[in-house]
């Protein structure tokens, strides 16, 4: 029987093509949310973070609006002027309370050996602005889930002083990188605003250019 063998350069070829088109390598280097800008035109990718029943009956809400659209909320045309984009994400309340977006689950399975050997690290930030209300705090939350959907560990992104005061607009980036636990199959994203035990009625928080990435380690 003839035994046929594989050259040594097509070997190589055939071990690094099988690479790329690994699951598991599709998940590192890049940010793994939907409509992270608020920018998305597809409904599917625009309900990504909330949909028409998020916030009803309570008094927070959420929307993705253009800048400048509303009054006080950064001038019109700032976004794309320096490089965030024609839109936002705008949290506004009248209540003391937490609102919170949906969120974006993201499956890790594939990484679950890299995970279980600490190999894994997530990182996730945000632009982010208090507007008026300097007690508006915004952060980027993520927690970790098993294989039951069950949460192991949370993490956000710190506090940030970013009340935009006069005509100083500008957007601050909130940052956070931490190695993804052992036993963690999923990753849940959300946006969240707290308002502070100083808060006044009214105003406005904004986030802009959201991330969630996986990086090997």
């Amino acid at each position: 029987m003839k035994i046929r063998t594989i050259a040594p350069g097509l070997a190589i070829l055939l071990a690094l093509a099988a690479h790329a088109q690994s699951p598991a390598n599709d998940l590192y280097g890049r940010n793994l949310l939907k409509d992270p800008g608020a920018e998305a035109k597809e409904a599917a990718e625009a309900g990504a973070w909330f949909d028409a029943e998020t916030y009803k009956g309570k008094g927070g809400r959420c929307t993705r609006e253009a800048y400048g659209q509303t009054a006080g909320v950064f001038p019109k045309g700032w976004g794309a002027k320096n490089a965030h984009g024609e839109k936002l994400f705008r949290f506004s309340t009248d209540d003391r309370i937490e609102i919170r977006t949906l969120a974006q689950r993201i499956d890790m399975t594939a990484l679950a050996d890299s995970i279980d050997r600490k190999k894994v690290i997530g990182r996730f930030s945000a632009q982010m602005a208090s507007i008026v209300n300097p007690g508006l705090r915004g952060q980027v939350v993520v927690e970790y889930l098993n294989v039951d959907g069950k949460p192991i560990q949370k993490v956000n992104t710190p506090f940030r002083e970013c009340h935009v005061q006069g005509d100083q607009w500008q957007l601050v980036k909130a940052s956070q990188s931490a190695i993804v636990p052992v036993g963690a199959r999923y990753a849940v994203v959300h946006l969240q605003v707290n308002t502070t035990p100083d808060a006044t009625a009214g105003g406005s928080f904004v986030m802009d250019d959201v991330s969630f990435e996986l990086l090997a380690r």
